[in-house]
């Protein structure tokens, strides 16, 4: 069984363990017990996982201070009862060949070791001191005895010590240098393999930041072809829409003025020479300058919305174009005893188109007093403010709700309050005030309190001197 302890094995039964293992089935037969089992002695045995120089053992020898020599193909093992020490030819020169075949201990105390290669001689003191670690390698020792010429010989004789030097490529250094450049270019193929990786994530980065841009291009060029694809449904649906509307105004309006002008003639052809003719000339004249104002009233909204009314612009007094309004239109406001009052600055000069602007005023004024109530006062004035020039036109009708404003200046819009004498109504008037302020760079607004509390509108236009 194995030493508990590393040292010399100091006794035969030791060595004749060894030689169990190593001598084979016919060295083991004549040492067991017949009567025995196998399986009932205990067997220890060492391999190269044991560091064993090699598994066949072809030479065991104990030296004189107990140490236990194997020979193998793979050099020489000496076994202190606890490990293996080998000596090749990597580490002992002197060792021909590492396929050991016998070994003999002579009695200096040197080793005599026979191989496929020939007998080697190595000092057991050598082989000692490299198994401590004292020595890296054992390089050979020649002793010459010279005589002189006189035939003395020199009995101390002369000692010679040779190294031999192993090949570059069998050094540590070149291991060194083989394993550094191993590790140089896997580090340097690393690096270059990482770079390429980054260029090849820089190009796709690139590529795909183009794609991105192409798709977002492409994303809001169907975005807008689809805006403006909505924005020419609504405008059709638009279109379409007041074209309905203008045929039901048509229809509606010019409906009960034709209905007078049908009925007065039909009347004075039927009773000829009646003294009423003259007067029913006359309504039929009304009714059909009606019908001719409902008519212009369409065309001038359409022309406007198309841009087909050009403006003739030139130095416009809006407080004396005004005050020409109110006596133009006090006689409509007498019909239903409204009474109009003026207030208007001097000097309120714009720059604009006297025959659009006088429409603005004339449209306002007359839904003030379409709108309003028998009996009621309306308010003009006109003011500077500025750089602008104010119009506001007040009156005492039904007043606007939140729906009203919503809707106030749009085409063919029908409002929540009705004209208190039967008039007109196109639902045209205050679309063309908004398209004519425009026109002059200005802006329209309305304002009211409610239902019943009146209605205040304001223009506001470019002053000349602002």
């Amino acid at each position: 069984m194995r030493p508990r302890a590393p040292g010399p094995l100091g006794c035969r039964g030791a060595v004749f363990a060894c030689l169990l293992v190593a001598a084979g089935p016919r060295a083991s037969a004549q040492a067991l017990d017949p009567g025995k089992a196998l399986t009932q002695y205990h067997v220890d045995t060492w391999t190269t996982a044991d560091n064993l120089p090699q598994n066949s053992v072809t030479a065991i020898l104990q030296s004189r201070d107990g140490y236990l020599w194997l020979g193998t193909y793979g050099g020489v093992g000496r076994f202190d009862g606890v490990r293996f020490a080998t000596f090749d030819t990597a580490n002992t020169p002197e060792l021909l060949s590492n396929g050991i075949q016998a070994l003999l201990e002579d009695g200096e105390g040197r080793f005599w070791l026979s191989g496929n290669k020939g007998i080697s001689r190595v000092a057991k003191a050598d082989l000692l001191a490299l198994a401590r670690g004292e020595r890296a390698s054992i390089s050979p020792v020649f002793h010459v005895i010279a005589s002189n010429p006189d035939g003395v010989w020199n009995e101390a004789g002369a000692k010679v010590e040779l190294s031999a030097r192993p090949f570059f490529w069998e050094t540590r250094w070149f291991y060194a240098l083989i394993a550094l450049g191993a590790g140089l270019g896997g580090f340097g193929t690393f690096r270059l393999r990482v770079r390429q990786l980054r260029e090849h994530k820089r190009e796709l980065e690139a590529l795909v930041a183009v794609r991105t841009r192409d798709l977002l291009a492409e994303k809001e060029r169907s975005e807008a072809a689809r805006a403006e694809a909505e924005r020419q449904n609504e405008l059709a649906q638009e279109a379409d829409r007041q074209k309905g509307e203008l045929l039901s105004i048509a229809a509606h309006d010019l409906k009960t003025p034709l209905q007078t002008i049908i009925g007065y003639a039909e009347m004075m052809a039927e009773r000829p020479g009646l003294p009423e003719a003259s007067e029913f000339a006359e309504r039929t004249a009304q009714a059909a300058r009606r019908m001719v104002e409902i008519i212009n009233r369409l065309l001038e909204g359409e022309a406007i919305a198309r841009g087909g009314m050009p403006l003739s612009r030139g130095i416009v007094d809006v407080g004396r174009l005004a005050q020409a309004m109110v006596l133009s239109l006090q006689p409509q406001a007498g019909t239903k005893k409204q009474r109009i009052h003026a207030e208007v600055e001097p000097s309120c000069l714009v720059n604009g188109d006297e025959d659009w602007l006088r429409q603005v005023l004339e449209n306002l004024i007359g839904n003030a007093i379409k709108y309003s109530p028998e009996c009621r006062s309306i308010w003009l004035s006109v003011r500077r403010n500025g750089g602008t020039v104010v119009i506001e036109v007040r009156d005492e009708g039904p007043g606007l709700t939140e729906d009203d404003k919503a809707k106030l200046f749009g085409r063919f819009q029908r409002l929540s309050a009705r004209p208190t004498g039967g008039e007109i109504a196109t639902g045209l008037g205050l679309s063309i005030v908004k398209q004519l302020v425009d026109l002059h760079e200005g802006r329209v607004w309305a304002e009211s309190a409610g239902p019943d509390q009146g209605t205040r509108f304001y223009v506001e236009l470019p002053s000349r001197d602002g």
